[in-house]
């Protein structure tokens, strides 16, 4: 599926791993052509053994090769151009960022900036992203740390520590991997991480498919992993946490009470992204943070 004809034989050097999972292989690379450093994300091949495989090929063509670049916004990753789709080798080329949320909070903090200025900074860049994604009827069905990546400006190699009210300057927030990205109305199924899925999608027998409330309960979790990654991981150990667990957290933090309308159970009650949006930042008007 191409998007540029000046690409189709786009010519790289491969420079270093950046990571892999189930969707392949992440590599940062210098596109000699624009002389430019990209990751490029090399999906991985056919597996006879794993029958979701194609599923997730077509899934992730969907929303990477079609409905990603046609996205532009300052909070969601830019695709440029993907290449080899229906062969053995499909690759596709976008910015490259410095690390994801989830990497940067293997710090024992993060570099001259406390977690809540972190979370705070998160909040803001990514409700504007899920905004965007609602306005256009999309879900994007896999908000979480991993999923969610960053640069961060030069002011932070200065090495002095950051007041709290300048973290939104440092870092900038791009919410990444579009592979399960869907029209809200097309989606028949729940995919996704189960430890950042709505109640609702847990529910059984089910009565409510994955829609943008259940992205802004994804967020939700996302901001109290990033707050209470420690809190987060003793109650988790990697399975989903209960709604009592975090309302429980909202209880005991005071900095996540005003996210209480994020954590709503009934997807019906639940704030969207736009009414965080202006319950929050009533005065700068959902501009890019």
């Amino acid at each position: 599926h191409s998007h540029s004809p000046r690409f189709t034989k786009m010519r790289y050097q491969l420079l270093s791993e950046l990571g892999r999972g189930g969707y392949g292989t992440v590599y940062k690379v210098l596109d000699n052509y624009r002389h430019q450093l990209l990751a490029v994300k090399i999906m991985a091949q056919k597996d006879e053994s794993d029958d979701t495989w194609e599923r997730r090929l077509t899934s992730a063509f969907k929303g990477e090769a079609i409905i990603l670049p046609a996205l532009h916004h300052a909070h969601i990753i830019r695709c440029f151009y993907s290449h080899g789709w229906g062969t053995p080798r499909v690759e596709i080329f976008m910015e490259l960022m410095e690390g994801s949320l989830a990497s940067l909070m293997q710090w024992p903090q993060p570099p001259y900036l406390e977690s809540g200025a972190v979370a705070d900074t998160v909040l803001h860049q990514m409700l504007q992203a899920l905004e965007h994604l609602a306005s256009l009827g999309y879900v994007h069905r896999d908000v979480k740390p991993e999923n969610i990546l960053y640069t961060s400006s030069p002011g932070l190699l200065l090495g002095r520590p950051a007041p709290h009210p300048v973290a939104r300057s440092l870092y900038h927030f791009r919410l990444g991997d579009f592979g399960l990205c869907d029209l809200a109305a097309n989606i028949d199924a729940i995919r996704g991480s189960e430890l950042f899925m709505a109640p609702e999608l847990l529910e059984r027998p089910r009565r409510h498919m994955q829609s943008h409330k259940s992205d802004v309960w994804a967020l939700y979790a996302t901001v109290l992993w990033t707050l209470k990654a420690d809190w987060f991981r003793q109650r988790g150990r990697g399975k989903r946490q209960t709604v009592a667990d975090f309302a429980q957290a909202v209880e005991l933090d005071g900095r996540i009470t005003s996210l209480s309308e994020m954590a709503v159970a009934d997807p019906g009650e639940r704030a969207t992204a736009a009414e965080m949006l202006k319950n929050l930042y009533p005065y700068m008007g959902g501009c890019a943070g």
